[in-house]
């Protein structure tokens, strides 16, 4: 019989990684992975990745603003 208070809790596969790169990161440091450096490695990792999508949308939007005659001769 299961146990009426058992929760089963599905985490999609992205956080999965992106957990595992944190807690990677922040095992690097001094001490292991603690507290302090797991947070630090989780923003760390946010920066790094904003920065990247950051600029994919500014070289995207720069891309849409070339006139379609002149995007074959750049």
């Amino acid at each position: 019989m299961d146990n009426p208070c058992t929760v089963t809790v599905s985490i999609p596969q992205h956080l999965q990684e992106t957990a595992i790169a944190v807690y990677c990161l922040g095992s690097l440091g001094h001490g292991g992975p603690t507290p302090l450096n797991l947070t630090i490695a989780g923003a760390v990792l946010t920066a790094l990745l904003s920065s990247i999508t950051t600029g994919v949308l500014i070289l995207s939007d720069r891309l849409c603003d070339v006139p379609v005659h002149k995007m074959f001769y750049i």
